[in-house]
């Protein structure tokens, strides 16, 4: 069979005519997808995502007030992703709580609307909302982004951006929900990973069988600005800093977190073609700031005397024996604080999220 690399570059001989407004199109979509998997302190996150039903409970003074108004925002999200919503007044058990703050006691100015969300491995266990009644109705949506899983807020093309949101979800915003809920993206996949994955599910869509040959350039140039910023001589993604939310604990763990998905890049061949000594290089960077993930990944390329298989980071494997063998020889291969609650706060905000 051949390979993924193969496979793509045949593509871009039969796509190559894409005619430029197309493929200009194409690449700021991507570019919005990538600042979505950004959180705003500075820092990419792997895929996050709920694996069952969502059961909504509702407190808060202004709760009943706005309760259908909600069901109906959060309804256009999980739909989009195919997860079933449910009022956990009906009896269920709730995972999600939702609450809405009256003029009594708001919450700050600065800080109408947050979401906060608790995951395991990637998988959101559960989640609560914040909203002040006031904003309810310009937030919801963008909090219901969050809830999905996605922690950015890109500069345009989604509900998620500070700047100009739309009061609807874009069909971006439709397409990247039913991509990672698809059920070939599992929780915690290296958000290079999904990129890539997304770029070949919107080619399939445009009536393509791989990325064009601009969308490939996009990709490249993409890798060499992470590379860039994790050696300490780059940028993350514009939008970081206009969005005014960075911090300089969150651009540290950022470089850190780079380094370790860029290792991981090179030892799938996510983007970048599979090189074992740039994997290597990658992760001793990572490892060198503490990252104890990469530390582990490192020490099994390092003392592995045959050719190291393709691993994934949510699917890891190892050598059996020459042969290849599936193994979750990488256990808790998560972000560092996934188990922890990250917040998203939105317009305007300050300060790190908890």
């Amino acid at each position: 069979m051949m390979n993924k690399r193969v496979l793509i570059l045949m593509a871009l001989l039969v796509v190559a005519w894409i005619n430029p407004a197309q493929a200009g199109e194409l690449e700021d979509n991507l570019q919005s997808v990538w600042e979505s998997f950004w959180h705003q302190s500075g820092h990419p996150r792997p895929i996050r995502k709920w694996a069952g039903p969502i059961s909504v409970r509702f407190t808060g003074e202004a709760a009943a007030r706005h309760r259908d108004f909600v069901m109906k925002q959060l309804h256009s999200v999980t739909g989009a992703a195919g997860i079933t919503l449910q009022d956990a007044g009906n009896g269920e058990t709730p995972n999600v709580d939702v609450e809405i703050y009256g003029n009594n006691s708001p919450l700050p100015a600065n800080e109408p609307c947050v979401t906060t969300v608790f995951e395991h491995g990637g998988v959101i266990t559960r989640a609560r909302i914040r909203a002040n009644s006031d904003s309810v109705w310009r937030c919801m949506l963008h909090e219901g982004m969050h809830l999905m899983g996605l922690p950015g807020h890109p500069l345009r093309n989604s509900v998620l951006t500070y700047f100009a949101r739309s009061n609807s979800l874009t069909e971006l915003d439709r397409s990247l929900l039913r991509y990672i809920y698809s059920a070939g993206v599992r929780p915690n996949l290296s958000p290079l990973a999904a990129l890539e994955g997304f770029s070949m599910h919107q080619a399939r869509l445009s009536g393509g069988t791989s990325p064009a040959a601009s969308t490939h350039a996009f990709l490249s140039t993409l890798i060499r600005n992470l590379e860039a910023f994790a050696e300490g001589s780059g940028e993350p993604p514009a939008v970081i800093y206009r969005s005014g939310k960075a911090t300089s604990s969150g651009l540290q763990r950022g470089q850190v977190e780079s380094q370790f998905y860029l290792g991981l890049a090179y030892l799938n061949g996510d983007i970048v073609t599979p090189d074992r000594a740039r994997a290597a290089y990658w992760l001793g960077k990572a490892a060198g700031n503490g990252h104890a993930i990469a530390a582990s990944m490192l020490q099994r390329i390092k003392s592995a005397a045959q050719q190291l298989p393709l691993c994934r980071q949510d699917n890891p494997c190892r050598v059996v024996n020459g042969d290849l063998g599936m193994s979750p020889a990488f256990a808790g291969t998560a972000d560092h604080n996934l188990a922890s609650p990250s917040g998203n706060r939105h317009l305007p905000v300050a300060g790190q999220p908890a």
